[in-house]
């Protein structure tokens, strides 16, 4: 194996369970580790916090993960791999028991990209802010908007119907218009205190003006978002999915 492309599975380390990857619609879920065998090619992993079900169907699997490169950054790698065994009580090190997948992998390692389907709903722990510009007009979150969901694809704003009972402007939004996006990604709460940031450029693929009684609703894209922009979105996801994982089954 390319020595740049080693990549080892480790017990506490944190990964993503990518289902599909050259299809339209790939789905991941983060897991960890919770043990490995390199002699059988076999790693065993928490069931995610969104679970996996007996009776999946998909034509590719990748275990993957963020791994530094020699000289510098870092690059996404993966192996192909299978489901062999679903695991009802696994025993944990703290004697506790958790739901846990038996993974048989399969070397060598690749390069990937993962442009996941998963949507993240922001929490105390890890929440999205940001500004909208469009038309010459500046929104923000807070006020005449919340991030109400994320992914590297794209994001859902829910939109108060109204400020101070005036009628938001952002109740005007049309359908394919684009607007200039800034999102600051923020952990806080529970775990330590970072942030990210990244700009962007969204366009409007649909509205619901009446998504609820208070509220609208707000469906858009990125646009050409660079790898290491999709990376910063996926990492925050996946630390996100990673620490509900920990919390459920108190991982340390």
């Amino acid at each position: 194996m390319n020595k740049e492309l080693e990549f080892r599975l480790k017990p506490a380390m944190g990964v993503d369970l990518v289902f599909n990857l050259d299809s339209m619609s790939p789905v991941s879920k983060s897991s960890i580790v919770l043990d490995s065998d390199e002699t059988k090619k076999h790693v065993v992993v928490a069931q995610p916090g969104e679970k996996i079900q007996r009776d999946i169907a998909y034509n590719q699997m990748h275990i993957s993960s963020l791994v530094k490169k020699e000289l510098a950054g870092k690059t996404r790698l993966a192996y192909s791999c299978r489901i062999v065994e679903f695991i009802r009580d696994y025993g944990l090190s703290n004697q506790g028991k958790t739901e846990a997948l038996l993974i048989e992998y399969k070397p060598p390692a690749m390069e990937i990209n993962i442009r996941s389907a998963f949507r993240f709903q922001p929490n105390v722990n890890f929440d999205v802010l940001g500004k909208i510009s469009l038309d010459g007009n500046i929104y923000y979150s807070g006020r005449h908007f919340k991030f109400h969901n994320i992914s590297i694809s794209g994001i859902g704003l829910l939109i108060p119907k109204k400020i101070l009972k005036v009628r938001n402007p952002m109740m005007d939004l049309k359908i394919g218009s684009y607007a200039k996006m800034g999102v600051l990604l923020k952990t806080g709460g529970e775990i330590p205190e970072s942030v990210f940031t990244l700009e962007c450029t969204i366009k409007i693929v649909r509205m619901h003006t009446d998504y609820n009684p208070l509220s609208g609703f707000a469906g858009c894209s990125m646009i050409k978002l660079s790898q290491d922009q999709e990376e910063t979105i996926n990492r925050f996801i996946h630390n996100a999915q990673l620490h509900e994982i920990r919390k459920i089954n108190r991982f340390k």
